[in-house]
């Protein structure tokens, strides 16, 4: 049987460097697995993992709005 899961949201963008490193320590610090971004003003979409992270991402061309996911790879099988 897995683990609960613990979910979060956060508004925040993350064009400034350093700014991914800043969700994963939140998340490791508040044991969160899941977590819902808005308004990360990234351009276009994607994933990639950083670390112990897969953050999926879907923007605009604009680099305006855009959501994220970022899952902690014991959730992602």
């Amino acid at each position: 049987m897995r683990k609960p899961c613990k979910i979060g949201t956060w508004i925040r963008t993350l064009l400034t460097p350093g700014k991914v490193e800043e969700v994963k320590m939140e998340m490791k610090r508040l044991n969160i697995d899941i977590l819902g971004m808005s308004e990360v003003l990234w351009e276009g979409s994607g994933d990639y993992w950083s670390e112990d992270y897969k953050l999926i991402d879907s923007g605009v061309n604009q680099g305006a709005n855009g959501t994220a996911l970022v899952l902690n790879k014991s959730w992602i099988e």
